[in-house]
Parts: C-alpha cells; structure tokens; sequence
C-alpha cells in the first residue's frame, strides 16, 4: 500500500558510472578520471542539449582517451550488465555522442568533451546508455609486464518531458534463512512497471507485534529501470523467538509512498539457531 506520512529525501549521490581495468594495472600510473559520472537530462521531444564532461589525468605521463558509447542493463541485485550499442529496446545510444572522439590528456591536466544528446521527437519516457572513456597510460612497461588501460564511464539518462507514466510497485516480502545459524534474510522486490526510472530510497524495520521497532536499515541507493524489478535483501538477527512484524517502506520519487508489511514468528532462540514458521503474506 502507500502512506503519505513521514516522506523522506534520499541522498543526492547514486550510482552513476564504472570503473574497469581491462589489463593488469601499473598502478603508479592510474591516475585518470572523469566528471560528472551520471549525466540526468529531461528533454522535450525532438530536443537536444549539450553537457560538459571533464576528463582529467592526476598522473605523470600523457593519457590516450578514446571514447565509446555502448548498452548496459540493471541486475535485479543491484549489479551493471554491459551490452552492446542499440541492443536494448530503450537505448539511447543512437541520440549520444561526444565531440572528441579520440584525444590526449597531458600530465596533471584536463580536457573538456561535449556530449551532446538529441531526442527523436516520438520518444516517450526514459531511456540510457553509457558514454566511456578508455584510457591508455603510455606504452611504457609496469613491473608486472603490462601497461596500465583504464576505462571508466558516464552514465546519460534522457527522459522525454511531457510523457512520463510512474509505476513503482512491492511485488514481493519475505523473510529467508540468512547465512549464519543465528540470522535471517529481510527480503523485498520493487518493480518498476512505468516508463520512467527512478532511484527508491527508503528502509526496513522490524517491530514485534506492539509496534516496538527492534530494528531498521537503509535500503541500497540503486536504479529502478522501466520494466524491471530490483531485489533488496538486508542480514538481521533476532534477539529471541517470538512474533515480529517486517515493513518496508519505499520512496521512488511519486507523492506517496510505497509500504508493505509481513509478519513472521521465530521459533528458536537465536543462540541455538533462528528458524521461521509459516509467514503471513
């Protein structure tokens, strides 16, 4: 169900881009970064905007940038699939592409790459892609025998102003054996059933029947995509047996708020090994 009360803001930093060694670092050499990682850009249809991105290399030798946009797709585990460019059916690898497409970045210095994104005029919702900056630390050997290739990326949303349809929803509660003899599984799954995505925060708690809350844990802060679902699942401890009650409560940026609540009994004490009866959906 949804409450209005106590809606909480969640934090301004999310996941927004990677960082992958492709060899075997030098890593005297790994100094190379880019800002920001996650560009959020909500266009009119048929609109385009250009973005700044800083690339900047801290290290001592010059760094070969090429740039590359490619696909990428969110795990229900809050995991980063990477997929190739125009393989996803919201991708928007097509409308993305940078000024510079292969550029140095000189010792302890930086370079400015546009990145424009223009919009088809008969887009609807969200779409993404990834922008990534590959680089190559020199030709000079490291101690290991290898040379020190660097890719990191920025992540582009791009959302269509006007056409946006919400549809956050719980599909799912339960409460698991945990991998300790002595703890258990919060488990909880969050859909995403609109055409826009969307970063939930919000919290697990654990109360016993009279309201008490014994327990409670942030939810990560990861993507919800359009059309598919995120699995949070948090370790807790029972202090004894006994009836409890689990809620969650989610916030994905619509004016109410997502809850669910599922109450379970523990029937042995956590000392000699907690285990579950038969849960209330």
């Amino acid at each position: 169900m949804r409450t209005t009360n106590g809606k909480t803001a969640g934090p301004a930093l999310a996941i927004a881009g990677l960082l992958l060694l492709t060899t075997t670092p030098a890593w005297g050499s790994l100094a190379m970064g880019v800002a920001p990682m996650k560009l959020r850009l909500t266009l009119a249809p048929g609109g385009s905007r250009t973005e700044a991105v800083e690339v900047f290399n801290n290290g001592d030798e010059p760094v070969r940038v090429v740039t590359t946009v490619e696909d990428w797709a969110a795990t229900p585990g809050g995991g980063v699939d990477l997929l190739p460019r125009g393989s996803q059916p919201r991708s928007a690898s097509a409308w993305v592409r940078a000024d510079l497409s292969d550029f140095t970045v000189p010792p302890h210095g930086m370079r400015t790459v546009r990145v424009t994104a223009a919009m088809p005029d008969t887009a609807r919702g969200s779409y993404w892609t990834i922008l990534f900056f590959e680089g190559q630390v020199g030709t000079r050997r490291s101690k290991l025998g290898l040379a020190t290739r660097v890719r990191m990326g920025t992540t582009v949303y791009l959302t269509a102003a006007g056409t946006e349809s919400h549809g956050s929803t719980i599909t799912g509660m339960a409460v698991q054996p945990g991998a300790h003899r002595d703890t258990l599984n919060l488990v909880a799954q969050v859909a995403n059933r609109g055409n826009v995505y969307f970063y939930p925060t919000g919290w697990f708690q654990v109360t016993d029947r009279a309201g008490t809350v014994l327990f409670q844990q942030g939810l990560p802060y990861r993507v919800c995509l359009p059309g598919s679902e995120t699995v949070y699942r948090c370790p807790w401890r029972p202090t004894g047996a006994g009836p409890y009650r689990l809620l969650l409560t989610v916030d994905s940026g619509e004016e109410s708020l997502l809850q669910g609540i599922k109450e379970f009994d523990v029937v042995v004490p956590a000392a000699a090994g907690a285990s579950l009866t038969e849960a209330a959906p």
